[in-house]
């Protein structure tokens, strides 16, 4: 699985993992560029198969990725979604809706995304799960306040759920 698939960084994760004989997942808003990543993927032998999604809607997120899991364990997941934003020019703080929009895109949805996965594959004993960081995360930064913070809980959250579940195989 990878999610934020039609981004930069997304694109170059799937196509790096594309080879003959592995089944991707691949996750975006953007159905445009979802197909053309598919299609690189494809070029290299890879299956793939899209999903049109906005993990903004937290709700069909988790039930879209509960029952993929279901239908095909996801062995390794790379949850590379996210948003970047930095203050308007001429204010001094952002915007409250920006907040939330960065922390549920930056935090809550992968943090929640890689629970449920998490769980499912410390019981099958293996698996693998990627979440996206950034530099940002260890440094206060005013003018990134929201990225930068739903990155570094994030970072939090990824070395708890590690310690968590790497006795049991993932």
């Amino acid at each position: 699985l990878v999610t934020g698939a039609s981004g930069a960084l997304g694109r170059e994760i799937a196509v790096r993992l594309a080879r003959p004989g592995l089944c991707l997942s691949l996750w975006a808003r953007n159905r445009d560029r979802l197909e053309a990543t598919a299609a690189l993927c494809r070029a290299a032998g890879a299956e793939a198969e899209i999903r049109v999604i906005d993990l903004s809607d937290l709700e069909a997120a988790m039930n879209a990725l509960a029952q993929s899991d279901t239908g095909q364990p996801i062995n390794e997941a790379y949850l590379v979604a996210g948003l970047g934003d930095t203050l308007a020019p001429g204010t001094v703080v952002e915007d409250p809706a920006q907040v939330i929009r960065l922390g549920q895109t930056n935090f809550v949805a992968p943090a929640a995304m890689a629970a449920l996965l998490a769980e499912r594959m410390a019981a099958r004993g293996h698996g693998r799960i990627g979440l996206i960081g950034t530099a940002a995360a260890s440094h206060s930064l005013p003018f990134a306040a929201s990225y930068a913070g739903s990155k570094a809980g994030l970072a939090r959250f990824a070395d708890a759920l590690r310690l968590a579940v790497r006795s049991h195989g993932v």
